[in-house]
C-alpha cells in the first residue's frame, strides 16, 4: 500500500512515529551531571559534517561561564593564568571529566544560559584516569568567527614545562598539543553562531607536531558529542577526515558548509530521505516482503508490530533485513523473528495483523542491526521532517493446505444408469453371461419374454 493511501494510514504512522520518539527519549542518562543534562538554549541548531556525512548536535547547556564550566586549573604559581579556572594540580580541565575519553579526543558545543552564548569545545585525554595514557594531536582550525577568541587554552601557561603552541590569527589557529597520562589538553573559543562554519583539520599521533616528546600514548578515537535531552550520543569521526561545525541544519547549513563529495548540502539533500513501500499481502507468517525501501546510506529495514502504538519502539521489531548498503531494493524478502538482541517465544505468525516497514540507519560502524541490543541508543530510523520514515500493511496468514487435494470425480469411470433392457450384473457375472436356450420346452406365455431362475 502506499504511505499516504488513508486518513487511517497517516494516522496509524503518527502514532508510529511519536512511539518511537517517546521511545528513545526514555533511554537513560549515566555519569552526568545535572547541569549537563540540562537541554539545549535557545532555538540554536548546528551539525558536524565529515566525508559528506551530516549529523545534526546540539549544545551543552548551563548558566556559569565557559570558563567555569571548562574549569582548567594550574597550580598557585599560575594564579593569574586568564584561562584558568581555579588553582590545582590537574593542569586539565575538571568540569568536563564526565564527557571526557581517554584515548581519545572529543567536540561538543557548550551555551551559557545567562546570556545565550555559545562556544566550540575541545578535550583530549581524560583527567585522573589512568587508562588514559596520553597522545599527540595537531588541528588546524579555520573559519573561526571574527568576533570569538580562545576563553580557555589548554595548556598554555609561561613556564618550560608548558609545550604546546598556539599561532592564532583572526580567523584561523594552529594548536599542537600533547599530554600525558591521566591528563587533558583542549581549549573553548567563544562566538559560535548559526552563521558558523568551522572547518578543524585534524592529524593524530605520528602525523602530530609533538608525539613522541612525552609518551608514547596514542589516540584511538575521535568523537562529536551531543546534548539529546537526557542522553549523550556520542559520533565516531575519521581520524584523518576534516570536520566542519556549522549552524543550521543538514537541510539548511550555514554558507558554505558541504555535504557529500564536496556538493553544497541544499543541492543534494533532497535525496537523502528513506522511503519504503509495504504493501498488504498474505505469508506463510515466516516473512514478509517489502515492495520498495531506499536508504541514502547504509543501513536496514526493519518490521515493527502495533505494539509500537503503546511506545515499545524497541520490542515491537518482529524482524528485520539484511544488512543494505546505501541504495534502493525491490521485493525485499524480511526474515521474522529472527532479530538480533532478541528472543522470541514464537517462529511464525499465527493470526492476521498489521506490520509497519521502517528503514534505520546504520550508525554504530559494524554492520549489525544494533536497536534492540543498545535499547534504540544505536541503528536509529531514518527520519523525514522530524518524523520517522514508515509504511504499514495488512498481513494475512495464508492456510498452506494446496487447492490440489481437492477429491475431484473421475471423467472416465462415470456409472451408468442401467436400463430396463439391460440385467443387472454382479461382479462375478461381467464375463458369464447366461445364454438363452435355443430350444426350451417351457410353455410361453402369448409371446411375452421367459422368467428366468437361477
Amino acid at each position: 500500500m502506499e504511505q499516504d493511501s488513508s486518513d487511517y494510514r497517516a494516522s496509524y504512522r503518527r502514532l508510529a512515529t511519536l512511539a518511537v520518539v517517546l521511545s528513545l527519549a526514555l533511554v537513560p542518562l549515566s555519569g552526568l551531571g545535572a547541569a549537563q543534562q540540562a537541554d539545549a538554549a535557545g532555538n540554536q541548531s548546528y551539525v558536524a559534517i565529515q566525508d559528506g556525512e551530516c549529523t545534526p548536535i546540539s549544545s551543552f547547556s548551563d548558566n556559569e561561564s565557559a570558563i567555569e564550566y571548562y574549569d582548567y586549573r594550574l597550580p598557585e604559581e599560575f594564579s593569574d593564568n586568564p584561562y584558568a579556572n581555579a588553582t590545582g594540580n590537574a593542569y586539565g580541565s575538571e568540569g568536563t571529566i564526565d564527557l571526557q575519553e581517554p584515548n581519545g579526543s572529543v567536540v561538543f558545543l557548550y551555551t551559557d544560559t545567562t546570556d545565550n552564548s555559545t562556544y566550540l569545545v575541545f578535550v583530549n585525554g581524560q583527567e585522573a584516569n589512568d587508562n588514559s595514557t596520553g597522545g599527540a594531536a595537531t588541528f588546524e582550525i579555520s573559519g573561526l568567527p571574527e568576533d570569538g577568541n580562545w576563553t580557555v587554552r589548554d595548556d598554555d601557561y609561561d613556564d618550560p614545562t608548558s609545550v604546546d603552541n598556539w599561532t592564532v590569527t583572526n580567523t584561523t589557529t594552529t594548536v599542537d598539543w600533547i599530554w600525558s597520562e591521566a591528563a587533558t589538553d583542549g581549549g573553548v573559543y567563544s562566538g559560535i553562531d548559526n552563521d558558523t562554519n568551522v572547518t578543524v583539520d585534524p592529524a593524530f599521533n605520528e602525523e602530530a607536531e609533538l608525539f613522541g616528546q612525552n609518551g608514547n600514548g596514542t589516540v584511538d578515537s575521535w568523537q562529536v558529542l551531543s546534548n539529546e535531552s537526557d542522553n549523550v550520543t556520542r559520533t565516531d569521526l575519521e581520524l584523518n577526515e576534516s570536520l566542519q561545525i556549522a549552524g543550521g541544519t543538514c537541510e539548511d547549513p550555514a554558507d558554505g558548509a558541504d555535504t557529500a563529495d564536496g556538493n553544497d548540502t541544499t543541492e543534494t539533500d533532497e535525496n537523502e530521505t528513506a522511503s519504503v513501500t509495504f504493501d498488504d499481502q498474505e505469508t506463510d507468517g515466516t516473512s514478509v516482503t517489502v515492495q520498495n525501501v531506499t536508504v541514502p546510506e547504509d543501513g536496514y529495514v526493519a518490521i515493527h508490530n502495533d505494539s509500537l502504538l503503546d511506545g515499545d519502539a524497541v520490542g515491537s521489531v518482529v524482524g528485520v533485513s539484511e544488512y543494505l548498503e546505501a541504495g534502493s531494493y525491490d521485493n525485499l524478502t524480511v526474515e521474522l523473528f529472527d532479530v538480533p538482541g532478541t528472543d522470541f517465544n514464537e517462529s511464525e505468525l499465527t493470526a492476521n495483523q498489521t506490520l509497519i516497514a521502517m528503514p534505520h540507519e546504520e550508525t554504530s560502524g559494524n554492520e549489525t542491526y544494533d536497536f534492540v541490543s543498545s535499547n534504540g541508543t544505536e541503528d536509529g530510523p531514518y527520519t523525514d521532517d522530524g518524523e520517522a520514515v514508515t509504511d504499514d500493511a495488512d498481513v494475512t496468514v495464508g492456510n498452506d493446505t494446496e487447492d490440489t487435494n481437492e477429491t475431484e470425480t473421475p471423467e472416465d469411470n462415470e456409472t451408468e444408469t442401467p436400463t430396463g433392457d439391460d440385467p443387472i450384473l454382479s461382479p462375478a457375472e461381467d464375463d458369464n453371461e447366461t445364454d438363452t436356450p435355443v430350444e426350451d420346452d417351457t410353455p410361453t406365455d402369448d409371446g411375452d419374454d421367459p422368467i428366468l431362475s437361477g
